[in-house]
């Protein structure tokens, strides 16, 4: 069967530009880290009150110039092999595209080669299931290449277990979303309230029936983390960014330096509740406008003013600074930078901003990459000029063979 030149030059195109797509596999990666935990064999942690130490570092045992590409690590929390059997919504695949064995966020942070440690205590919406941790390693292009875990090979030694949110529990938080607002509270996260509930001994039940549990005590622990908004937060942290008036900076090239701390014109202990710092950068109105997968919302649950992550650090109130290269992926936009505080728990507690409250000043232009590339150009030349030779040789080749059948 013969093989039309167009339809070949098309296969071998489609080829050339899938190569670039991000498609990174577990089993390609690195496992350059040594990844360490402290939780004793058997002990059964519970959401919102028991600490997990992750501790991770470079394999000495590699060559030392192996780690040079290495920019930012990733720790996560994984479900083992026993919570995922019979559970697609937690399989594994060796594309991390498609991977779900990870789908919990501890920490990120700049990589170091060692002295690494990160004390995370376990949020309150962590299913009940036994899990490790994971640690990946990111390049300056987001993309992963290497890792460690707590765990060995087949995923079945240093294991740990959590005592958390039940499948019924995140089912019923689904399936009875306004019941926190029907006393006033404006909560829609139930399953705080069930974990209220099951702290009592009680059962989730009807509100209108006279059995119902300590409204007071529930509501204050549900209030007291969930259904953060922004306008509550307070703006305790200094922020700069160390980026020129108009100077359009370069995805995947250009750098912005972030230095943060507390403002020192605030009392003492204002900040004796900061555990941990997430920087991100986040779209100005200007790129905000008529694009509602970009719109501000107070409820921060719902905000999308800041997508992109910069860094991760344990709080710390003064002499913060990161120095972060824009990822590849970054869109054409304009920007500022902010920082918000969590607590134990995780939630959200203060903010500090490069800009103003009209998030209108000392604002960062992006230029997105265009997706060409040296050697994407080098390719297409390629491509175009055998294309022009097979269309010559083809037209020679069906000129041929009519004079021959003459």
């Amino acid at each position: 069967m013969e093989v039309h030149p167009a339809l070949l030059l098309f296969l071998l195109s489609c080829l050339a530009t899938t190569s670039y797509a991000h498609n990174v596999h577990l089993s390609a990666l690195n496992q350059s880290l040594i990844v360490s935990t402290t939780t004793a064999p058997n002990k059964v942690l519970k959401i919102g009150l028991d600490q997990v130490t992750i501790t991770w570092s470079y394999n000495d045992t590699l060559p030392r110039s192996a780690d040079t590409n290495y920019t930012t690590v990733e720790v996560k929390l994984c479900y083992a092999p026993v919570s995922q059997s019979g559970r697609d919504d937690r399989k594994t695949d060796d594309s991390l595209d498609n991977d779900k064995t990870c789908p919990f966020d501890i920490t990120d942070e700049p990589y170091k080669r060692s002295n690494n440690s990160y004390v995370w205590t376990i949020p309150s919406d962590i299913p009940t299931a036994t899990y490790f941790v994971r640690v990946y390693v990111i390049n300056a292009k987001n993309h992963e290449i290497a890792y460690g875990q707590s765990t060995n090979s087949v995923k079945a030694s240093n294991l740990f277990q959590i005592e958390g949110v039940a499948d019924d529990q995140v089912q019923a938080s689904a399936s009875q979303p306004m019941l926190g607002s029907f006393f006033g509270y404006g909560v829609n996260d139930t399953t705080s309230l069930t974990l209220c509930l099951r702290d009592q001994g009680l059962a989730l039940v009807n509100p209108w029936s006279s059995g119902f549990c300590n409204q007071e005590k529930c509501m204050k622990y549900v209030s007291t983390g969930y259904g953060v908004t922004f306008s509550s937060l307070q703006r305790s942290l200094v922020v700069t960014a160390s980026t020129t008036n108009n100077q359009v900076l370069k995805a995947g090239e250009d750098n912005i330096t972030v230095t943060w701390g507390l403002n020192q014109t605030f009392p003492a202990g204002t900040d004796s509740a900061y555990k941990t710092v997430k920087v991100k950068l986040c779209y100005a109105p200007i790129s905000q406008k008529d694009r509602s997968w970009r719109k501000t919302v107070d409820e921060m649950k719902k905000d999308k003013t800041c997508q992109h992550k910069i860094v991760s650090r344990p709080y710390s109130a003064s002499n913060n600074s990161f120095s972060w290269t824009i990822l590849r992926d970054v869109p054409s936009a304009t920007y500022f930078v902010r920082a918000y505080a969590f607590n134990a728990d995780g939630h959200e507690v203060a903010f500090g901003q490069s800009t103003n409250a009209q998030k209108a000043t000392n604002l960062i232009e992006v230029q997105a990459i265009t997706g060409r590339h040296v050697s994407l150009d080098i390719a297409s030349v390629c491509f175009s000029a055998f294309s022009v030779v097979a269309l010559a040789g083809f037209f020679y080749m069906e000129k041929s063979k009519g004079k021959a059948s003459k």
